[in-house]
């Protein structure tokens, strides 16, 4: 009997072919690689982790781990054996004595069949060159910065009595006043229109540096913003301090923040667009379908209205009358007079309504479409909520239930609210798109949105609840940084929740936090203030 095993040694021939390439990859790659038994005994170990220990990889398999690398005399106490078994990586950045450098350490919990601790495999990145070099590259940049600073920034130095001694071209070129001029004056009469007198008194009496954004407006009217660090740095006999002021300006920079912003904002939206495109083309598709029978059936009445018209203008006697009468007798029971009587207001009734829902929809997206500015004014919030409610509707309709709890007390805010309807629109996103999440893992879900507003206090406080994923714990102290996100790329660039937090606290002097349990849902609160400090000119301070 011959039997074919060609096959056979063809398939342990790309075995073994691949067995010495993961032998070789092992072997070649610069980490060092361990992989040890539940019982922390060395299993396998790559060339360069042996190399390091002056072994042969032989001569290392089969002892503990805790002698070779970790000179201990005995396995416990180990700082990472309670959470391998319980199965959490660890990845911690160390300095090795033993190894001598400075190395990434990762190690992963490997688990049998049944899901049972059944060892690890450690992986040490050797990052001393990089530590080395990031190192030296923070110190020069330290003194670059420090150059910098010195040359790109207002810098000007007062002593305990407010007087100038120091003013650089910076200043000069900013305030439009010469240093030989500036030099024996009072900061104060020097500079009327930037708002830091109170800073500069607390800080000299106190010695604690103060750090403000202040917004200027020059006799022509211009607007500009500088970042203010005012740091005491020598206490004087009279118990004072001298004062050191490094000003930047960031006029640009505060433009850029408010166009990235608007991106952000845009982005949000044409998140929304197929939704909103639908939102549009039902009810279009309604009036599409409405004007053809209203067209049809009134040319069908137009005929009885000219025969009646005849009608109207013939002699009682004449014997045409007769005729007239049994021609639009019979097209009313050819159109079906009563019929039409009764679907015609419907049909138009119907159009009108779908007009109404488009107009809305438009109005709601012309809202959320104007460039972001920090131009205030008095503004009913219940708009803003209601037209995110509009904007999203095609994203909730079949995913969620939305409620709104709106206070009918709550009086007007003084705001911006193109800001405010930004920030409500990325919360309610970020609040649909965890339930959508958490109803792809179970189709019988059914969502929950609710956006509430109530007083409390000096605050207007608005609730965003869902019934979502929720937050792990673990992110939840960076759900406000800029750019991070849990989201798959092209999905979200980490800025909406940043973007919101700014806008809210440095904005409107407001506040932002959220309450999350992961699995139940999260509830965002925002609280902007019900009433806002103005000067003469109306302005915000």
């Amino acid at each position: 009997i011959a039997i074919d095993v060609t096959t056979e040694k063809q398939f342990i021939e790309i075995i073994e072919r691949g067995k010495r390439e993961w032998e070789q990859t092992f072997d070649t790659v610069p980490n060092l690689i361990a992989l040890i038994d539940k019982n922390f005994i060395i299993r396998r170990i790559n060339k360069p982790f042996a190399n390091r220990l002056n072994k042969h990889p032989k001569e290392l398999i089969g002892c503990p781990c805790w002698e070779t690398y970790c000179h201990k005399a005995n396995p416990l106490p180990c700082d990472i054996a309670d959470d391998l078994k319980a199965g959490r990586t660890i990845c911690k950045t160390i300095d090795h004595e033993i190894l001598k450098g400075h190395f990434i350490y990762h190690v992963t919990p490997l688990k049998d069949a049944e899901g049972n601790f059944n060892g690890a495999l450690c992986t040490y990145t050797d990052i001393t060159a990089f530590k080395k070099a990031k190192d030296e590259l923070n110190a020069m940049y330290s003194e670059l910065q420090a150059v910098i600073n010195a040359v790109s920034a207002i810098v000007i130095a007062i002593d305990e009595n407010g007087i100038v001694y120091r003013w650089n071209r910076q200043a000069e070129n900013y305030f439009g006043i010469r240093a030989s001029v500036a030099v024996g004056s009072s900061l104060e009469d020097l500079t009327e229109e930037l708002p830091i007198a109170e800073y500069v008194r607390s800080a000299s009496e106190t010695g604690q540096s103060v750090s403000k954004e202040i917004k200027i407006e020059n006799l022509n009217g211009r607007i500009s913003f500088l970042e203010v660090l005012i740091h005491p740095y020598k206490k004087t006999n009279s118990g004072k301090h001298k004062i050191l002021i490094v000003a930047f300006d960031i006029t640009e920079k505060k433009h850029m923040e408010m166009q990235v912003a608007h991106s952000q904002k845009l982005q949000a939206i044409g998140t929304l667009a197929a939704g909103i495109a639908h939102e549009i083309n039902s009810p279009a598709q309604c009036i599409a379908a409405n004007l053809p029978f209203i067209q049809e059936s009134f040319t069908e009445l137009l005929k009885i209205i000219s025969q009646c018209q005849e009608l109207g203008g013939l002699d009682p006697s004449s014997p045409r009358r007769l005729e007239l009468l049994k021609n639009i007798k019979k097209s009313e029971e050819e159109i079906d007079i009563d019929f039409l009587t009764t679907e015609i207001p419907q049909a138009i009734q119907q159009s009108i309504e779908c007009i109404t829902q488009i107009q809305k929809i438009v109005s709601s997206i012309r809202d959320f479409s104007h460039p972001l500015t920090p131009k205030r004014q008095w503004e009913d919030i219940h708009k803003s909520i209601q037209s995110v409610v509009n904007l999203t509707k095609n994203e909730w309709k079949r995913i969620a239930e939305v409620s709104l709890k709106l206070d009918p007390k709550l009086p007007l805010l003084y705001c911006s609210p193109t800001e405010v309807n930004q920030v409500l629109l990325n919360i309610v996103v970020n609040a649909l798109q965890a339930i959508q999440e958490k109803k792809e893992k179970n189709s019988n879900f059914w969502g929950r949105l609710t956006l509430e507003t109530s007083l409390n206090g000096p605050w207007c406080e608005i609730k965003i609840s869902d019934n979502g994923v929720g937050i792990p714990d673990t992110i939840k102290d960076k759900v406000f940084e800029p750019f991070f996100t849990t989201k798959d790329p092209g999905m979200g660039t980490g800025q909406g929740l940043a973007i919101a937090q700014a806008i809210v606290v440095r904005g409107h002097s407001g506040q932002i936090f959220f309450n999350s349990k992961e699995g139940k849902g999260t509830e965002f609160v925002i609280r902007l203030p019900l009433k806002s400090q103005q000067d003469e000119d109306g302005e915000v301070k």
